[in-house]
């Protein structure tokens, strides 16, 4: 019901505006000069008294060309004062007239405005196609049609039309601050609110000039993160070639070179992404060394191996740009590392990314899911627990535990998977006791754990503790 009243308002309204209309008599002198003064009635606030008058002016004088003037003072009067349904019929009545007027424009735009404000933004809209048909030649007009199209379509969720509204606004303002707010605005739309089709729309479409760089950008990354590499390839090139010297450019072809570096190999050559600076230095020393021993580096008998190795300074960020040096500088076969936690998924991610297998060696969960070129040299923790109880249990028969642990993540992640795996093999924990990160003295925790930190207050129940047991024991020796 709804869509048929809208298509029969427009087909009124576009008919009304289409068919031939009669010229429009002069009127009156002093009709123009009452018009003249109504306009001082508005400006005084005398509302009511305007209203009555314009309405007789249009009644009275509907074939002369002091009707339109009427009808969109009353529009303007109305929705001044937010009473919207008034003002559109106001409005529509120069569009509905038989007699031509030159301001169809005006009362088009005018009645478009009401009608977004009574939330009728279907016909709101097609009332703004109609006035962008009369081709009106105002750039101020336009940029009112447009900017109430921008809202409307904003409303309505249709976000690839409403960035065509802004990209005219672009064109038609000549207010230098405001053309400068709708190009922002038009970027954020594409960085933001638009689907992927919706994005592939504007990267194939040259209608959207300045945004199209953008959107070709967005569009190659998705596909080099599906590893549609082929489509990203052309859509990076498309950047290149559409905004050859924007940051975006720079950004296209570090892509396009990560993209041929999966074309080229060296075969020995193998990439080391390791914390070699910093308080894990000494570890990650010994782990290069092992490496170097392992491909036989140090030997007296040349190897056919090479390490390229690089320092990831324990940061997640420095680890991925370190291992895109490698594939893209190096033609890297494999990448091992990194060793710790945060580091060793972002290796991981950019390795896999790139179609490059990686060696991780921290024992991070989940790594190996990351990808399918994505390997471990190291246990997890979930392994290392298992092993530890399943041999205290089954090779040394422990049923009782207790768990002290320092109170930082790396201890309650042991804690709780050791307490886990003790209840699921039929063991009991009788105690659980944290202690500070960094302690060196476990007295107290160790106290508190057996319940004897505060001795003084529990003197009475071990010296009954003591009396039972040289009791016990004195049965026994008898």
């Amino acid at each position: 019901m709804r869509l048929f009243s809208l298509i029969l308002m427009v087909t009124m309204t576009v008919g009304c505006s289409a068919m031939h209309k009669k010229d429009p008599q002069p009127a009156p002198h002093d009709v123009k000069s009452e018009l003249a003064k109504i306009e001082i009635d508005i400006n005084t606030g005398a509302h009511k008294k305007a209203i009555a008058r314009l309405e007789n002016i249009a009644a009275k004088h509907a074939d002369t060309d002091a009707a339109d003037d009427a009808y969109i003072m009353l529009g303007d009067l109305y929705f001044k004062n937010a009473a919207y349904n008034e003002s559109y019929k106001a409005y529509i009545s120069v569009l509905n007239s038989e007699v031509y007027s030159p301001r169809e424009v005006d009362a088009s735009t005018g009645a478009a405005n009401a009608l977004y404000k009574l939330g009728r933004y279907d016909e709101a809209l097609s009332l703004t196609t109609n006035s962008l048909k009369k081709k009106p030649t105002s750039p101020a007009t336009r940029v009112e049609i447009f900017t109430l199209r921008y809202n409307i379509q904003t409303q309505l969720g249709d976000r690839l039309d409403a960035l065509r509204s802004l990209i005219y606004l672009t064109q038609e303002t000549t207010d230098a601050t405001k053309k400068e707010r709708y190009k922002i605005k038009a970027l954020e739309f594409v960085d933001s609110h638009l689907r992927e089709e919706e994005l592939r729309a504007v990267a194939d479409d040259s209608f959207f000039s300045f945004v199209r760089s953008p959107a070709l950008y967005r569009v190659a990354t998705t596909y080099f993160e599906q590893r549609d590499y082929g489509r990203a390839e052309n859509y990076f090139r498309g950047v290149i070639k559409n905004s050859p010297d924007s940051d975006l450019a720079h950004n296209a072809n570090n892509y396009l070179e990560q993209i041929e570096a999966r074309r080229r190999v060296a075969p020995y050559t193998i990439g080391v992404v390791l914390p070699l600076s910093g308080k894990h230095a000494a570890i990650a020393q010994k782990t290069l060394r092992g490496l170097q021993m392992g491909l036989g580096l140090n030997d007296n008998a040349p190897s056919s191996f090479k390490l390229a190795v690089i320092d990831s300074e324990a940061n997640p960020d420095v680890a991925r740009r370190a291992v895109e040096r490698l594939v893209i500088e190096d033609s890297a076969i494999a990448i091992v590392g990194d060793l710790l936690s945060k580091t060793s998924e972002s290796v991981a991610q950019k390795a896999d990314e790139l179609g490059v297998p990686v060696i991780g060696l921290s024992q991070k969960s989940g790594l190996t899911q990351i990808g399918p070129n994505v390997f471990r040299n190291a246990l997890t923790s979930a392994a290392l627990v298992r092993e530890l109880v399943q041999n205290s249990i089954e090779k040394y028969g422990m049923k009782r535990f207790a768990i002290v642990y320092p109170n930082d993540p790396y201890g309650t992640e042991y804690a709780n998977l050791f307490w886990d795996e003790v209840l699921a093999r039929g063991g009991q924990i009788t105690a659980v006791q944290s202690y500070a990160s960094g302690e060196k003295d476990f007295r107290g925790a160790i106290s508190r754990l057996v319940g004897t930190y505060y001795l003084e207050d529990r003197v009475d129940e071990y010296t009954n503790l003591v009396r039972n047991w040289y009791g016990e024991q004195k049965v026994i020796n008898s």
